[in-house]
């Protein structure tokens, strides 16, 4: 606990804890004692360890006195009257008011903890992790919706239904790629093309419809499900998936 250092933001500033000498220096002290891992600490008359996360740290009334005054309580040094007890309860129980910290009451102690802790004293190579991670999602979310347009766009080029729905159709399809790959829906519209190419386009499923989420009908046309009809001359080959803007859409749009 006396070692290391931890991270006091500027914004503490423009905070109303500031402005307050004495609730400031509690604050400081609660970011000080709380822990910076997991770990358990037995303490007298408690049988069982207890078990503190980061940014926690027991306490109680007259420790966290003693905490706050340490050897300067003795020395009494200030004109102004040293925080009693109470006085230090009251402005940490206006902190958890405040919502930055929050306290739950056991007999023999007090279990504080300092919210947002992993916000506020994560290292920097915890915020580069997290920025790469929420970057590499940004991108997956980006490629899987780049996808379901270019599936859509493959849809009408093979099926070329009578109705289509955009958005709707792309939602579902993006919703499928979760638990099927591209080359499998793409088979799916490849095989469905067979059955479908004879049928007035009136006929022919909307892409939205045949994505459905609820009662998907193209599982019954990936590979593996789907049985070729017996006057077919053969399985179509796959084909690439094509891009929307493909001149070959644009009519179909």
């Amino acid at each position: 606990m006396k070692q290391g250092y931890v991270k006091l933001f500027r914004k503490t500033l423009s905070s109303p804890i500031f402005a307050h000498e004495g609730m400031l220096k509690l604050f400081i002290l609660c970011l000080l004692k709380a822990n910076h891992k997991e770990a358990e600490v037995s303490i007298p008359g408690v049988l069982k360890p207890i078990k503190l996360y980061p940014g926690q740290f027991i306490s109680g009334r007259y420790a966290l006195h003693e905490d706050y005054h340490q050897a300067h309580i003795k020395k009494r040094y200030s004109r102004k009257a040293a925080p009693t007890p109470i006085t230090l309860y009251r402005w940490l129980l206006t902190l958890q008011d405040m919502q930055i910290l929050h306290i739950k009451t056991f007999n023999k102690y007090s279990i504080i903890t300092v919210l947002n802790w992993h916000l506020y004293q994560e290292n920097e190579q915890q915020m580069n992790n997290r920025r790469t991670s929420d970057e590499h999602k940004q991108e997956c979310i980006k490629n899987e919706k780049e996808l379901s347009a270019d599936l859509y766009a493959f849809y009408l080029s093979e099926i070329g239904p009578e109705q289509k729905t955009r958005q709707r159709a792309i939602g579902n399809i993006s919703h499928h790629l979760k638990k099927h790959t591209a080359e499998n829906l793409q088979s799916a519209i490849t095989n469905y093309k067979q059955i479908a190419q004879d049928r007035d386009p009136r006929y022919r499923k909307a892409p939205e419809n045949f994505f459905q989420k609820r009662e998907p009908f193209f599982i019954d046309y990936l590979p593996g499900n789907f049985k070729a009809p017996c006057n077919s001359t053969g399985s179509a080959s796959p084909r690439r998936i094509i891009k929307a803007g493909d001149p070959e859409i644009l009519a179909n749009e």
